[in-house]
């Protein structure tokens, strides 16, 4: 006996959203501009093991973000909100 196998496979495409983050490199303090229509977004901020650092959820389409206690470096800044991501790498200079 043969049997059929049926092999199903999902990849949800991760849409990008529409986000504006400065300056760049920066000292501690940057700004996130959320550009779609819902404006509750989470950011979170990686170092480069991937360990969070600190996440700021906002239910306003622009935030300003306090870093001083975060060391001199290279980060990833993930922003979310709804379906959509988006991911920058982000220097910080004290």
């Amino acid at each position: 006996n043969i049997q059929d196998i049926e092999l199903i496979s999902s990849v949800r495409e991760i849409e990008t959203a529409n986000v504006q983050v400065f300056p760049n490199p920066n000292n501690g303090q940057f700004t996130i501009n959320w550009l779609e229509n819902s404006t509750d977004f989470t950011a979170t901020l990686f170092n480069l093991n991937g360990q969070v650092i600190t996440s700021v959820q906002s239910n306003v389409n622009s935030i300003a973000v306090s870093a001083n206690g975060i060391a001199t470096g290279l980060y990833i800044l993930e922003v979310k909100g709804g379906d959509k991501t988006f991911r920058t790498k982000l220097t910080i200079n004290k």
